[in-house]
């Protein structure tokens, strides 16, 4: 099995608009797609004159709301055409090495293609050309693909007769080089669509173009949205109908970070394919999960969570049940954040705004209700409601200035670890580590 990269490209939002492309996109063998990283299960995939791509595990990014997917070619059996060589399971790509003193020749220091061992019965090895016999490859119809091993292949399981230029070298100065004609080998069955790999890729050519048209992002939502494991539920919300799906978001741009649970509102339904239009917010999940009286945000409104229900198996969304969230003023008169009914998650903005909120609702209190409710009260019991409400407003505004100056503090840390580094760099030394914000942050 051919080796991926070890990296994965994401691709950004495509343009506003594209032309119209050729290639034709179908959707993937569940089966195959549930091999890439995060197991989706979905795809779409295009064939290219270099091969067959899919594009999967569409995600939005959590602050642009731009979508974004991944990139993979096709490898292995299901990612070839239907003709075989007989090298197919061995072949290697050489990359170019220093020229060494020993007596070797050097031309098996330039690249070239090899294979160890033909396959028995094969064509390749019934026409001679295995390394055993000193034989490696420098092309096939005259072309080297960029050095690309599975360009290569693709090329040689789509064509029923390969021209195969070879070259040997047994001895300093003997150098032979020679053309294989090889007529290669139909499959007399086709091959098990999900027995295949993946392969990390960055959208080019062909694929670039198929990214750019509107139809493939339309339609990749419309799959993703049809299987069971992201189906949108609907909300009704103040006479308002939303969808909401559970989902995995990943916007780094290497897969380096690990992917997060986030829930997805849409004022359309997802298997329209708005896939531009539809989103208004993303949610992360907290840490523990989607606990009753956890509050969250919709655009500018906040819910308390009433009732969650999750599929045991897959964790896809059953219910949902929101009620619209107040500020509870006796426990902000005690000095009590109401940034802990967010649950674990570091999401320090969403904080900042909620403790605002309580803010405002703390003054809303003090100028509507707190003058009828002084009239009733006794002088002693006036003072202590008047003590508490300037308390429990002083103690929420230390805590949403309190949560600005650890985020100036963090920035401004990490602009001086940047700067380190980059002297570190230039003296050959060890950069520093990142700093690690605090978990409440």
């Amino acid at each position: 099995m051919l080796l991926a990269a070890l990296f994965v490209g994401l691709l950004q939002h495509p343009p506003p608009s594209g032309p119209t492309v050729p290639l034709t996109h179908e959707a993937t063998a569940p089966a195959l797609a549930a091999k890439a990283p995060g197991a989706p299960g979905y795809g779409l995939q295009v064939t290219t004159s270099a091969g067959k791509v899919m594009v999967t595990s569409l995600s939005y990014h959590p602050d642009t709301h731009k979508v974004g997917a991944r990139l993979y070619r096709i490898v292995g059996p299901a990612g070839l055409g239907p003709y075989r060589l007989g090298i197919e399971r061995g072949l290697m790509f050489q990359p170019k090495q220093e020229i060494s003193d020993t007596r070797e020749h050097p031309s098996w220091f330039d690249n070239h293609f090899y294979c160890w061992n033909a396959d028995d019965g094969s064509p390749a090895k019934e026409a001679g050309l295995d390394r055993r016999e000193g034989w490696v490859i420098e092309g096939v119809d005259d072309n080297n693909f960029g050095w690309d091993l599975n360009a290569l292949l693709w090329h040689i399981t789509n064509r029923p007769i390969v021209a195969v230029n070879a070259f040997r070298a047994r001895f300093v100065g003997n150098i032979k080089r020679k053309t294989f004609r090889i007529i290669t080998r139909r499959l007399e069955a086709p091959v098990d669509p999900g027995d295949g790999a993946f392969q990390p890729i960055q959208a080019e050519g062909e694929a670039k173009a198929w990214l750019a048209d509107k139809k493939t992002w339309r339609d990749l939502l419309i799959l993703r949205s049809s299987r069971d494991l992201f189906a949108p539920l609907v909300l009704t919300l103040a006479d308002r109908k939303l969808w909401v799906v559970r989902t995995l978001n990943d916007s780094s741009p290497d897969g380096s970070s690990k992917a997060a649970r986030v829930l997805e509102f849409w004022k359309e339904d997802p298997l329209s394919g708005a896939f531009d239009s539809g989103l208004i917010g993303l949610w992360p999940e907290p840490e523990d999960g989607l606990l009753p009286d956890r509050i969250l945000r919709i655009e500018d409104r906040w819910y308390r969570i009433q009732d969650c229900i999750q599929d045991s198996a897959t964790g896809r969304l059953l219910t949902l049940d929101l009620r619209p969230w107040a500020a509870d003023v006796p426990s902000l008169l005690i000095g009590t954040s109401p940034a802990k009914e967010l649950g674990p998650m570091k999401a320090p903005l969403l904080r900042e705004d909620l403790e605002q909120q309580a803010n405002d609702a703390l003054l809303e209190w003090k100028t509507r209700i707190l003058p009828g409710l002084l009239r009733t009260q006794e002088i002693h019991a006036m003072e202590d409601l008047v003590i508490r409400a300037e308390k429990g407003l002083l103690t929420l505004d230390l805590e949403v200035k309190g949560i600005r100056s650890r985020l100036d503090a963090a920035a401004r840390a990490e602009a001086e670890r940047k700067a380190q580094a980059e002297l570190a760099a230039r003296d050959g030394k060890a950069p520093p580590q990142a700093l690690i914000g605090p978990a409440t942050e």
